[in-house]
Formats: C-alpha cells, sequence, structure tokens
C-alpha cells in the first residue's frame, strides 16, 4: 500500500475523531440511577414520561413507559378546585360507562388529572371483580363498592361508590412482565414528597435490573464512522493510482517529443547538458505543463549545484520510472564515461521507437474507448427495439 500523504492523515484522523465523539455521545446521560432510582424534577420543573428497559431474571426484557411528577407544593385554594374537579374525575372514572350502576366495560383509575393537583387513588371492596387499575377482571355479573381518596399533600378527601358490573368479556391471568407493569403504574403515587422515584428490585421472586435506553450508546455510528474512514483510504489510494497512471501516460506521450529535440540540438553541435536546458526552456516558453520538464528541471539544478551527470541522470530516471526514460539515461550514462561519437544515432533510434510505441499506444486507446462505447450502443439498441415492437404488439 502507497504511503498516505499528510493531507490525507489528516483526513481520516478528523473523521475518526468527530465518529468516536459521536458514538460516546450518542447515549444520553441515563435517569435511572446505580440505586435503581429516578430524580424527580424540581418543583418548577415538569412532569415528565421515562422510557426503560425492565431485565427480568430468568424472563427476559421488555420496555416500559413511567410518568414521574414534579415535586409539588402547597396552596390554599384546594377546596374551590375540589368542587369543579368531581364531575370530571366521576366521568373520567366511569371512563365511556353510561353510570356506577351499569358497568360494562373496564373503569378508569388515574392518579391524576391534567389541569388538576390532585393525587387520586381507587380501591375496590372486592379485587378479584375489578383491579385496582380498574379492569373488570369479573366473569359474572354482581356489585361492589369503590373507595376514591383524592389528596394533594396533607389536605384529602374520601368517597366510595355503589358499582354494579356486567362483564362481557372474561380478562386472562396476568403474566410477570404484566404485574411488573402494575407495580410502575402505582410506583409514582407511593411518597410524592420524595426527590426520587424507586423501580421495584424483584417481581413475583424475579430479580429485576433497569437501564435507559436513550443512555444506550449506538454502535451503529461507530461502524458508518470507520466505514466513512475506510473508504476515504480506498478512494485516496484509488485518486493516487489513477494520478500515478495519468502521470505515466502523460510522460509517456511527451517523452518521444524530448528525445526527437536532444537529436536535433545535438545535430547542431550542443553538448548534452546545454540541450537539456534548451528543451527545458522550450517548454517555458511554450508553456507545457507536462510532468517530464518538471523532471527535467530539478536534473538541471542538481547538476548546477554540484552533483555529477552520471548521478543527476541516474535520479531523473528513477524519478520518472519508465523503461524508456531508462534505456536513454543509460545510453546518455555511458557517453558520459566512455564517449561516443554514436550517441546522437543511438538517441535517434529510440526516438523513433518512442514515436512507434506512441502510435501503439494511441491504437489501443482507440480500441478502448470504442469498447467502452458498446455498453450504451446496445441500451440504445434495446430502447429502439421497445419503441418499435410496443406499438406493433398493441395494434394487433
Amino acid at each position: 500500500m502507497a504511503k498516505l500523504s499528510s493531507r490525507e492523515i489528516i483526513v481520516i484522523a478528523v473523521i475518526l475523531l468527530l465518529t468516536l465523539i459521536a458514538f460516546l455521545r450518542s447515549g444520553s446521560e441515563s435517569v435511572i440511577t446505580e440505586e435503581g432510582t429516578i430524580i424527580r424534577e424540581d418543583y418548577t420543573g415538569k412532569d415528565r414520561s421515562v422510557s426503560l428497559v425492565a431485565d427480568i431474571e430468568n424472563v427476559g426484557s421488555k420496555e416500559y413507559e413511567i410518568d414521574v411528577s414534579k415535586r409539588q407544593l402547597s396552596y390554599e385554594e384546594i377546596e374551590k378546585l375540589y368542587k369543579d374537579f368531581y364531575p370530571i374525575l366521576i366521568n373520567t372514572m366511569l371512563n365511556g360507562n353510561s353510570s356506577s350502576d351499569m358497568i360494562t366495560g373496564d373503569l378508569c383509575f388515574p392518579d391524576s388529572i391534567e389541569g388538576y393537583p390532585f393525587e387520586i387513588s381507587f380501591s375496590c371492596k372486592d379485587r378479584d371483580c375489578i383491579g385496582y387499575d380498574g379492569k373488570l377482571l369479573a366473569s359474572e355479573s354482581g356489585k361492589t363498592e369503590i373507595t376514591c381518596q383524592v389528596s394533594y399533600l396533607d389536605w384529602k378527601k374520601d368517597f366510595i361508590l355503589s358499582a354494579e358490573y356486567h362483564p362481557e368479556l372474561y380478562s386472562p391471568q396476568k403474566d410477570i412482565p404484566e404485574m411488573l407493569e402494575e407495580s410502575l403504574i402505582d410506583i409514582d403515587k407511593i411518597d410524592p414528597l420524595e426527590d426520587h422515584v424507586s423501580l421495584p428490585p424483584e417481581v413475583d421472586g424475579h430479580k429485576v435490573t433497569y437501564y435507559d435506553p436513550e443512555s444506550k450508546k449506538n454502535p451503529l455510528i461507530l461502524l458508518l464512522g470507520i466505514s466513512a474512514a475506510f473508504m476515504v483510504l480506498i478512494a485516496a489510494q484509488k485518486d493516487r493510482k489513477d494520478e500515478k497512471k495519468k502521470r505515466r501516460e502523460e510522460i509517456q506521450h511527451e517523452y518521444p517529443v524530448v528525445l526527437q529535440k536532444m537529436v536535433m540540438y545535438l545535430s547542431s553541435g550542443i553538448n548534452i547538458r546545454n540541450c537539456w536546458i534548451r528543451i527545458y526552456e522550450d517548454s517555458v516558453i511554450m508553456k507545457r505543463k507536462n510532468p517530464i520538464y518538471r523532471e527535467i528541471e530539478e536534473m538541471i539544478n542538481e547538476i548546477k549545484t554540484g552533483i555529477s551527470e552520471e548521478t543527476a541522470y541516474t535520479n531523473f530516471s528513477n524519478r520518472v520510472a519508465l523503461p524508456e526514460v531508462t534505456r536513454m539515461t543509460s545510453l546518455l550514462s555511458q557517453n558520459l564515461r566512455k564517449g561516443s561519437t554514436d550517441i546522437s544515432n543511438l538517441l535517434s533510434e529510440e526516438a523513433g521507437q518512442a514515436f512507434e510505441d506512441r502510435k501503439r499506444r494511441a491504437k489501443i486507446k482507440g480500441e478502448e474507448a470504442g469498447t467502452a462505447l458498446l455498453g450504451p450502443m446496445i441500451l440504445l439498441m434495446i430502447v429502439v427495439m421497445v419503441m418499435i415492437m410496443v406499438p406493433a404488439f398493441l395494434n394487433i
């Protein structure tokens, strides 16, 4: 794998850092303490609904939602409010039943009614007939008494209703999760003056542990972040490979021109070092941006700083990393060591071979372009066939 640039390393590091931060912050602070309690809002706050998951030993997990009211303050006009509250409470408790003497469905035993500060509790004389949550449990008609207590801090008001029920459906026996749900419904009114709500540690002999589903960290964020960083890495490698290929093709395309100019200047009596200088100056004048000219410039600067020509040619060949350039620099290095009056002819032959290679590559690219157009042409042919065949079949 090619070495990453500093910019790519920074991008990947930033992605991973942001992913880690998002993962750590994905779970909000749990509302359930280590002691199994839920902290109430202060009296200036609001009532809230808390979602939690109960992990019941040897049974499994189930999600519940409970109401946690704010801490309350006393006030003076409670009696006046109760006069308006009483008919609303009765109507709410009947839950669609015509009256307490004709109960045909479940009752509603609310803990409170919105807009009023009262705590409400119900109890039925016969628990087997009507549950403490108002559900109709009896399978046969009968009568019972329902006691209701309305309270606010130290203020209390009790009344008893005579109830006659006529059940139509039978309610099956509750399972353990339903028993826990009933316990959670009652939990908020155990002691409303406390600053926390204690969750039941067990149900029917089964240990229960709780956790806040919102507090769990989302592993998907971590997975997406790592995937994004990996995709950036793959894209960076592909871009680098594409850039390397493009650079190679550009140098291969311009290399015959450079050789041709070298032969021309040598034929004019200019030495090899000055030939390179002339070739680079021509590229500046003609504003040619090919990468080979940047390598030629670096080679000229190395020679000017005192590096030997042979070493500069070797460095030039290593940077370009093309077989044809390696052959050319080998000829130049051999000419420096042994001297040769035939260097111009050798480079001329090399230039001819380079132009032939250039023609061959152009032919291959033309064939590749034709192959690339084959897919769209097939799709176009299918569209044309559909346009011709569909009307023909419709007219049959």
